[in-house]
């Protein structure tokens, strides 16, 4: 491989310090060797990945002609879009309380409206307000959103009404759904 090509991976590797994801550099010199086990690894330790940053990482692949390594990396991100709401969970299952935050409940919140899992959404809700996480609209229009894909207007009218309770302003995107 050439050194400029080398040189570029690893820079952009140092761009990304948080997700240095572990010996990939070094795996793509070699054009026969896997970059599967590197991300597999990667993601096993709690690393975090990047669709975008794959993303470039892919055309930086392609420009320097590793078309295994980037079509590999591609199919992975493909298949592991595949099962989506369970490696989710199991990601959010495996962070700590600290990383837990009202963004981290929200994502799921919203992956589990996208998969149309009632229980699921409704019991995320339920420890969003245990923890005080439930002050704003977001949450609750995604419930709204949830319902209305499921035609349950006596849920929605719930919704809105407990936001009104609970002082939480009607913004577009309620009155939307």
């Amino acid at each position: 491989m050439k050194l400029s090509c080398m040189s570029k991976l690893i820079s952009f590797s140092l761009q990304n310090p948080r997700r240095n994801y572990g010996a990939l550099p070094s795996v793509i010199r070699d054009p026969k060797a896997s970059v599967l086990p590197v991300l597999e690894q990667w993601v096993t330790e709690g690393g975090a990945v990047e669709k975008q940053e794959l993303q470039s990482l892919v055309r930086l692949l392609k420009d320097f002609r590793r078309f295994n390594h980037a079509l590999e990396i591609s199919q992975w991100m493909t298949d592991r879009r595949v099962h989506g709401l369970e490696n989710a969970e199991k990601y959010f299952n495996n962070k700590s309380k600290s990383l837990k935050s009202v963004n981290a409940y929200g994502a799921l919140l919203s992956i589990y409206v996208q998969e149309h899992s009632v229980e699921k959404a409704e019991a995320t809700m339920q420890k969003m307000k245990k923890m005080c996480m439930s002050k704003a609209s977001f949450p609750y229009n995604m419930l709204i959103n949830l319902h209305s894909q499921n035609f349950e207007q006596e849920k929605i009218n719930m919704v809105m009404q407990e936001m009104e309770e609970n002082g939480i302003p009607l913004d577009k995107y309620t009155l939307r759904n």
